[in-house]
């Protein structure tokens, strides 16, 4: 009886050992397992940031578009592969979701991205205005006009007698015609906005130009088949009226008069990079059709400038307007076509008559008829002249052609610089 109650309790510590035994193996197995698992997790997510990096260097450090960035994966690295998903996309702002895979096990690395070189207003849309303080006046579109691209005004916009935005979205504070059901033919699509970002002008680089314009000079220059050889110097006369003549750069040419006129015309010849300041106003009228500007120019004025008649002008020039003579910054007319940067922040930019402007503009406000073009980006401030209008089959189409490679003084932004503005890095497990 003694013999059997001890092999019974025998078995019952054999079981009792056993149990144990196999309660110890699953818990050193799940503890290995849950160690092999943390070192996969590990591993997916440096997959996940490495993948987030890849994309960085390969789709859009040298991209100047990523709207039409496209997902893409998995890729390979290391021990597992990355997929990379746009959760959010435009032209230089974008939203990444970048999962790393190692032996199942899955991490994600999200952030968002904003390209540097230009302001996203410049790049992002047609057309960019508006003030903090208030809402602009109506932005017009009249008479058959187009605007083909995204239009952000921080005011009303409206669009009648055949105007139309072929695509892109409208963001403004109202639109007429108010969509109903549907989308009116008028535009392709509309979303309010309740703010606007501005960006602040710095005319300093200007002013200063002006003040070395406040000199004494010879009296006026009034030139016929002359030629003014700068040899990078500066050359000061009261006024300026070249015809038929030449100016060899580089090198800057002033008009030091207060209210003084500053014109070229003719058969007259602009050879170098050359500046022209102006105490007063500037007019160019070359005879028609000539190359009137045979390389880049800063051409800065204290009151307004004109440029008719075929003028011409390339991309990486700068062109600036301190005032207005009630009507114009600067106007732009009759088959000219001029690009670069387009700077009238204290009045009008008005294209009309066949002219096409390839490039970026900041004004207080800008108008466009009888078939004129803006082709780029426009910054349009606010209402500094009572409102904008895009008449009469004139267009605004957002491309880069005509744009210059960098942005001009008064507009450098800390935005404008070579890195990429990183927001909400987050794991996600």
């Amino acid at each position: 009886m003694r013999r059997g109650q001890v092999l019974i309790a025998a078995v019952f510590v054999l079981l009792i050992v056993g149990l144990l035994g196999l309660i110890a193996v699953s818990l050193i197995s799940t503890e290995s397992f849950s160690v092999i698992q943390n070192m996969h997790g590990v591993q997916a997510l440096d997959v996940a940031e490495g993948g987030m990096r890849f994309t960085i260097v390969t789709s859009l450090t040298a991209d100047s578009d990523w709207s039409d960035n496209a997902d893409f994966g998995p890729v390979s690295l290391g021990p597992g592969s990355f997929s990379v998903v746009y959760i959010a996309k435009a032209k230089k702002n974008c939203s990444l979701e970048v999962t790393g895979t190692v032996q199942g096990v899955s991490r994600t690395v999200k952030a968002g991205f904003r390209g540097g070189g230009i302001p996203s207003q410049f790049s992002d849309y047609v057309g960019y205005g508006g003030s903090a303080g208030s809402s602009g006046s109506e932005l017009l579109f009249n008479n058959n006009a187009r605007c083909y691209g995204s239009l952000y005004y921080y005011g009303p916009v409206r669009f009648t007698s055949n105007a139309q935005q072929s695509s892109g979205t409208v963001y403004s504070t109202t639109i007429d015609p108010v969509p109903a059901i549907g989308i009116p033919d008028n535009y392709a699509s509309w979303e309010a906005i309740t703010t606007v970002e501005p960006v602040s002008f710095d005319p300093s680089y200007y002013n200063n130009w002006l003040a070395v314009a406040n000199h004494a000079a010879d009296d006026g220059a009034s030139l016929t088949g002359g030629t003014v050889n700068l040899a990078g110097g500066t050359r000061y006369y009261g006024f300026i009226n070249l015809n038929n003549g030449t100016i060899n750069g580089p090198g800057t040419l002033c008009a030091v008069n207060a209210g003084a006129r500053f014109r070229i015309r003719g058969n007259s010849t602009v050879n170098g990079n050359v500046r022209l300041i102006s105490r007063g106003y500037m007019m160019f009228y070359p005879n028609a059709p000539r190359a009137l500007f045979n390389a880049s120019i800063e051409a800065i004025a204290n009151s307004y400038i004109y440029m008719q008649n075929n003028t011409s002008v390339s991309r990486e020039s700068i062109v600036y307007a301190g005032g207005s003579d009630g009507t114009y910054g600067i106007k732009i007319e009759d088959d000219t076509k001029v690009s670069g940067s387009y700077l009238a922040p204290n009045g009008v930019i008005r294209v009309m008559n066949n002219a096409t402007l390839e490039g970026r503009v900041y004004a207080g406000s800008i108008w466009t008829q009888d078939s004129a073009d803006f082709f780029g980006t426009s910054w349009v401030f606010l209402d500094v002249s009572g409102g904008s209008q895009i008449k009469d089959w004139s267009q605004l189409i957002q491309t880069d052609t005509g744009m210059p490679a960098s942005l001009p003084p008064g507009l450098a932004t800390e935005e404008s610089s070579a890195t990429f503005e990183v927001t909400g890095w987050q794991e996600s497990f």
